[in-house]
């Protein structure tokens, strides 16, 4: 199918992408005090790669990855690991080092778990029992990703898994579908940001971020997040010829949308330059590309 957008303009993204946010974090980083010796440059580079792509020696390991995914939304991991002494690490400790099995014979479902967690001294903040609440989406969340990773003996035979899915366009695109079938609160982005952050850079995380960006620069005019994901997995042969993966082309789209350097922090305070879309629109507009208008979302970005 046609490409909606074409190699030039692709090549304009990457460069006015990557000359927007230098120049935003050498502001912060000169007027906010910093001490980090990074350069603008390191510190974008810093988050073009996965995180946890050593962590599929253990089944534990995939565990942690499928849990850190489903309270990577919105405010959800400021509720979650920002609420518990230790963050992930304490976190980790709460719930028996990720052992799937340890957690299903421990507790029976996940409203022993939130009671376990609502009790727990190590957990601070508001624990409300309100089912649409933050603990109690996740609780489900560990709960569902236990008993679904507890199906593969090894963490090898989960990788093979996820690589039979892998070997064509269409199965790939499918996997983050029944990720989010079998997890409960995972949904297709949170699945496709899981899968990125294994390695699997062909996923990237079609969030309200990566969505305003995909649709005022042309490359999708997609309202479903599936049918975004096939618009920008088709990317990928145009971003091989700037040497930049699909992984690292969302990392350039989300750190503008969201502004958050999140690896870069300093006594307990994450490096940001705040939100970025419209500036950045508007760099893109003087440098002739064809941004789509939108009033509404343009005054929405103002109040950000």
């Amino acid at each position: 199918m046609k490409l909606a957008i074409t190699k030039d303009q692709i090549g304009m993204i990457v460069a006015k992408a990557h000359e927007h946010l230098a120049a935003c974090v050498a502001a912060e980083l000169a007027s906010g005090g910093w001490r980090t010796r990074m350069s603008p440059d390191e510190i974008i580079r810093l988050h073009m790669t996965p995180e946890k792509k050593d962590s599929r020696n253990e089944i534990s390991e995939l565990l942690s990855g499928i849990l850190f995914s489903a309270q990577n939304r919105q405010d959800a991991n400021r509720v979650i690991q920002g609420s518990v002494r230790g963050k992930w690490e304490g976190l980790r400790k709460l719930l028996l080092d990720f052992e799937p099995e340890k957690i299903l014979s421990t507790w029976s479902n996940s409203d022993e778990l939130f009671d376990y967690i609502r009790k727990a001294d190590e957990v601070g903040g508001a624990k409300r029992d309100d089912p649409r609440s933050r603990w109690p989406q996740f609780c489900k969340s560990v709960m569902s990703a236990s008993q679904f990773i507890s199906r593969f003996r090894t963490a090898q035979e989960f990788i093979c898994w996820i690589e039979t899915f892998t070997k064509t366009p269409d199965t790939a695109a499918a996997l983050p579908l029944v990720l989010a079938e079998e997890i409960d609160g995972f949904g297709l982005a949170l699945a496709c940001d899981f899968l990125k952050e294994l390695g699997y850079e062909q996923f990237p995380k079609p969030d309200i971020h990566i969505k305003r960006l995909a649709h005022r620069l042309r490359i999708s005019s997609a309202n479903s997040d599936y049918m975004l994901l096939r618009d920008l997995m088709k990317l990928e042969p145009l971003l091989a010829s700037f040497k930049i993966s699909l992984y690292g082309f969302d990392k350039y789209l989300w750190l503008i949308g969201s502004g958050r350097f999140y690896l870069v922090e300093e006594d307990g305070v994450e490096l940001s330059i705040g939100r970025q879309a419209r500036p950045f629109l508007n760099r893109m507009r003087k440098a002739g590309y064809d941004v789509a208008e939108d009033a509404k979302a343009d005054s929405e970005l103002a109040v950000e």
